[in-house]
């Protein structure tokens, strides 16, 4: 699985690798959000000597630059002729310290900002969905709120469970009462 979620500031680096030999490369086709291409640069593996059709790893490097959602979309183009699309969706947090009301410094009843799961975050998401079938749903920011105990909203990337998946975003709300343990699904708003 790659990593989905990134704060401003933070670079990434996404390889495809081809074969020389097939007129095959790839090519940033689309870029969404607060995301910008860096650096893009080929290299050939090595290889014996007198080999041919040898392979071919090519690197885009992106600097996230501002929060929200973002996407890159990358073609295989066989000559001029795009064979398919892959499209990444990513999300860009605040930068640490860009948030003078983070989780601990929040108004009671306010929000906090987007930011990375923690591994008491990631509990409280499975225990929440346990039993929830038909869409796959990853977490990869989350948001407080602290009321009459604490509430959740989790940014997701949803894959649906079928033959030809389909990808979306997807914003869940869980509650966890004062003095209980177990979160409630309150719920599920996708996003197209």
């Amino acid at each position: 699985m790659f990593r989905k979620a990134f704060k401003v500031g933070e670079t990434f680096t996404l390889q495809r690798t081809y074969n020389s030999g097939t007129n095959n490369r790839y090519a940033l086709s689309s870029l969404c959000g607060g995301i910008v291409l860096v650096e893009e640069k080929a290299e050939a593996v090595p290889h014996p000597e007198g080999f041919t059709g040898f392979p071919v790893v090519q690197s885009f490097t992106f600097l996230c630059v501002q929060p929200g959602k973002a996407e890159v979309q990358l073609a295989q183009l066989r000559g001029t002729e795009v064979l398919y699309e892959d499209v990444l969706p990513y999300v860009v947090a605040p930068a640490a310290g860009d948030n003078a009301n983070a989780a601990i410094g929040q108004t009671l009843g306010g929000w906090s900002d987007f930011a990375p799961l923690s591994e008491d975050d990631t509990k409280v998401f499975g225990s929440a969905l346990k039993g929830l079938v038909g869409v796959d749903y990853t977490p990869v920011l989350v948001s407080y709120q602290i009321v009459d105990g604490k509430q959740y909203r989790f940014f997701c990337i949803s894959k649906t469970v079928t033959a030809v998946p389909k990808y979306g975003t997807a914003m869940i709300t869980v509650y966890v009462p004062n003095g209980e343990s177990t979160p409630v699904l309150e719920s599920i708003v996708t996003y197209a």
